[in-house]
């Protein structure tokens, strides 16, 4: 007989009442245990996404995510930081300022600052912000006609602020500086976006009396400097019109200035004008140098802007504590007007007065051409036109924490197709089941063969072999 290179094996049943019980019920469990875990590791891809709130996308997990990486890999929804380099311009989510990011940097040991040049972030909280100054710009025929033609005086506002953010490897300190003006060069009102009284009223009452000492402040300017021109025989440097000018003012951070009510709430202000001379060129004119009060400033009748120092100071104020809201320091350090119901009711409480009347020294001269007095407070910028009144309030008037505002690139999991999905699950789980019943039989055989030797041989086979040993012998005798 010939004899083929391939060869077949020769079975027999296995000597145990459990066997089969134990296979029909271990490969049901296995079947379902590998379908289980080949869903969790093939049935997903993970799809790229961008978002605005990485917390929610990380935090909408199936229960396959509490698994071992190594199976659930593709289940696991991820985030990449978003890295924020020095310069770049970013808003809160409460949209109110745009504010340049200025310098990022950590302090390893106490007076020892390293600078970094970026920033990986991650929806983190700004924490502990303080308003370091604010600076006001001053102009008149140095502003763009647009602006000259709704004001004939101009305040471009700019402050400084100090954030401290914790990203997990340490505290790291931004500085940032935000700008406002009410009417820039093209001559749009400049109004905060996504403004609401009553998901935001924070920020609506703080756009409020930002607007209102912004014009308050322009038009005392532009009275105060009327009053010049119209003044005979002037002769000191001081006394003749301005034309540009600034001032800046710097809180005191420290428990005796805490009040924001108090005209001593800031440092005395330093400020600068420009002047026009009777040639028609410009001298230096008014200045403070830090060495004037705001109680001599607005009231000593040698300075300019008599009538515009208490405004000024409280559109300074109106400044720090919008920025500080739109940050969202509900315990900052420094006070804030919109989380004192009682500072928003004294800061609020002339707001339906601030009438900027167009009737200046009895004449019919308007206050610059003042397009932007109380009927367009009204209806332009739609803001508040009574005080606030706490007793009365109708929502509470609450600073939310805040987030920088920004894109983030995800990955989230989705499931593939149900075609496509059936035919991996049972390739892969044919493979699984073959390779643990394999392994099955081999355990199983190797206890037999220790316990029952003389079953691994098939039937019959040991009486042939005994019959073919003793003919043997038997020709060997």
């Amino acid at each position: 007989m010939g004899e083929s290179f391939f060869s077949f094996s020769i079975t027999r049943k296995y000597p145990y009442k459990w066997f089969t019980p134990v296979v029909i019920i271990g490969g049901i469990v296995f079947a379902v245990l590998f379908s289980l875990l080949n869903f969790a590791a093939s049935g997903y891809s993970l799809v790229g996404i961008n978002t605005d709130n990485p917390n929610t996308t990380i935090a909408n997990q199936s229960w396959f995510t509490r698994w071992p990486t190594f199976v659930s890999g593709s289940t696991q929804p991820t985030c990449q930081p978003y890295v924020l380099p020095v310069n770049t311009v970013f808003q809160t989510n409460n949209t109110a300022f745009t504010y340049t990011l200025t310098q990022i940097y950590q302090e390893s040991d106490p007076g020892i600052v390293k600078i970094q040049g970026s920033l990986p972030y991650y929806n983190n909280y700004l924490e502990a912000c303080n308003v370091t100054s604010i600076r006001a710009l001053l102009q008149t025929i140095s502003a763009s006609s647009s602006q000259n033609y709704v004001q004939f005086w101009n305040i471009d506002l700019s402050a400084d602020a100090t954030c401290m953010i914790n990203i997990g490897q340490g505290i790291t300190y931004l500085n940032i500086t935000a700008s406002y003006n009410l009417v820039p060069p093209s001559g749009q009102l400049n109004l905060f976006a996504g403004r609401n009284a009553t998901d935001k009223p924070a920020l609506w009452w703080a756009e409020s009396i930002l607007s209102a000492y912004w014009i308050q402040t322009t038009a005392n300017f532009f009275r105060d400097n009327l009053n010049r021109e119209f003044q005979d025989n002037i002769t000191a440097p001081w006394q003749w019109p301005v034309y540009k000018g600034s001032f800046s003012f710097t809180p005191q951070l420290d428990d005796l200035h805490r009040d924001i009510t108090s005209l001593n709430y800031y440092q005395p202000p330093r400020c600068n004008f420009e002047v026009f001379n009777p040639n028609g060129t410009d001298s230096g004119g008014p200045w403070c140098d830090g060495n004037l009060t705001l109680e001599f400033l607005s009231s000593n009748p040698t300075t300019f802007g008599i009538s515009a120092w208490i405004p000024a100071d409280s559109l300074t104020k109106s400044m720090q504590s919008t920025m500080l809201t739109d940050l969202g320091q509900n315990r900052a350090r420094q006070a804030n007007i919109l989380n004192d119901a009682t500072a928003l009711e004294y800061f609020t409480r002339n707001i339906s007065g601030i009438v900027f009347d167009r009737n200046i020294n009895g004449s019919t001269n308007t206050a610059g051409h003042l397009d932007l007095p109380q009927g367009h407070l009204k209806q332009d910028i739609n803001l508040a036109q009574v005080g606030y009144n706490k007793s009365n309030a109708s929502l509470p008037v609450v600073v939310q924490p805040s987030v920088i505002a920004t894109t983030y690139s995800c990955q989230i999991p989705t499931r593939k197709s149900t075609g496509s999905l059936v035919v991996s699950l049972i390739l892969a789980d044919l493979v699984f089941l073959q390779g643990t019943w394999k392994l099955f039989l081999l355990l199983v055989d190797i206890y037999t063969a220790k316990k029952h030797p003389e079953l691994m041989r098939c039937e019959n086979c040991g009486i042939d072999f005994q019959r073919r040993q003793y003919i043997q012998k038997a020709y060997t005798v």
